[in-house]
């Protein structure tokens, strides 16, 4: 879904350029690029709900093509536990039967998150 108009610091990415608010703490090495990249292929959709509502990104990534275009970002959650990824990731669909949601896809997500969050760790502090 777009970004508030109102809250553009959700954004790590405005208008084809990084966000101006945006503070560059260096490159990944190819390593964690690709940590990040198979983490968020073979995630699921909770990945992206979180454990709650607050959506205040405090951390993202830009990924770039050999031109030095912008071809994705992600912007970061680790409060909620959400991640929001342009362009949006066909994530795999949640399994919920009766609204009870399902347990090892809830489990996957979380570790999912907890991968990133360690990579990220290792450029800029998370506050937990």
């Amino acid at each position: 879904t777009p970004q508030s108009a109102s809250r553009p610091d959700e954004q790590i990415v405005v208008h084809g350029q990084i966000n101006p608010s945006a503070t560059d703490k260096g490159s990944l090495n190819p390593a964690d690029v690709q940590t990040v990249c198979s983490t968020i292929s073979q995630t699921n959709a909770y990945v992206e709900e979180g454990l709650s509502s607050c959506f205040i990104p405090r951390h993202g990534m830009v990924f770039f093509d050999s031109n030095g275009a912008i071809v994705a970002n992600l912007a970061i959650c680790f409060e909620c536990e959400a991640i929001k990824a342009q362009p949006m990731v066909q994530y795999s669909k949640k399994n919920a039967a009766n609204g009870v949601a399902n347990k090892a896809q809830i489990t996957k997500a979380t570790k999912d998150i907890a991968t990133i969050k360690q990579i990220v760790q290792q450029y800029t502090p998370v506050k937990d």
